[in-house]
């Protein structure tokens, strides 16, 4: 991939763009996102990012070229965070999905998210020693971001049935699919439930292949993802629709 820094005038280029490469390989590691690859991308700052980027928030380009993160500083737990998110929608589809599933799209890069910090924290990664000096210091680091990222006020992570609880919530979730930003008991429910067996998350590399043009309902879309499953993809998709309360579609 054809990476282009745009935004930062300092002399940190070079690091971001190890942390880039290095989030790129443990994304393609964990959800087989060969297809990020593809095509040339341009990150850069959000204080030079272009009109339909209309709040203080990263944010991906609708047809994923270009990704805009808000750390102008050295946070790099925070550059990770955002950027493993907005290379997640890179990497599902080049068009805008359905409204009605959007609030699924953002699910699936929020998760992204935790496992790549996670990553960091258990394993030693090549620009770890550019980040903060040494790998030591660097899982140290991102397991303190981890847990600021756990005890943030305005998220929920005290629900004892997610299903009912996205079904209540439903509505809202069609109108704002970021709202699923703020619940996130689903991801870390379903990081638990995976219990450190990432092997089925290579679906994720297969969203891209569904055809969403004729449709709108994720029972649909995610009957059309199964298809392409294997076994084991199948079994952790199970595990979302159980965690969500989705019923597959038959016969179609």
């Amino acid at each position: 991939m054809i990476v282009c820094l745009k935004g930062w005038n300092d002399n940190a280029n070079g690091v971001r763009l190890a942390i880039c490469n290095d989030v790129i390989d443990i994304m393609i590691c964990y959800f087989k996102i060969d297809y990020i690859k593809q095509y040339p991308l341009t990150l850069q700052h959000i204080s030079c990012s272009e009109l339909y980027c209309q709040h203080d928030f990263p944010c991906t380009h609708p047809d994923r070229s270009l990704i805009c993160l808000t750390v102008f500083d050295y946070d790099w737990c925070k550059f990770v965070f955002q950027l493993s998110h907005e290379l997640c929608h890179c990497s599902t589809s080049r068009k805008n999905l359905p409204q009605n599933i959007k609030w699924f799209d953002e699910f699936l890069c929020c998760f992204s998210s935790w496992v790549v910090i996670n990553h960091y924290i258990k394993n030693v990664m090549p620009s770890s020693s550019e980040m903060f000096g040494n790998v030591k210091s660097t899982q140290d680091a991102f397991y303190y971001y981890y847990n600021l990222l756990l005890n943030q006020d305005n998220h929920i992570y005290d629900v004892f049935n997610t299903a009912d609880f996205f079904s209540k919530n439903y509505d809202s979730y069609l109108k704002d699919e970021n709202l699923i930003k703020q619940h996130d008991i689903y991801y870390l429910k379903f990081y638990d439930e995976l219990n450190d067996d990432f092997t089925g998350l290579s679906f994720i590399g297969k969203l891209h292949l569904i055809d969403t043009e004729h449709n709108c309902d994720i029972a649909g879309y995610l009957t059309k993802l199964i298809k392409l499953c294997n076994d084991v993809e199948i079994r952790t998709i199970s595990k979302i629709c159980k965690l969500f309360g989705i019923n597959l579609i038959e016969n179609k």
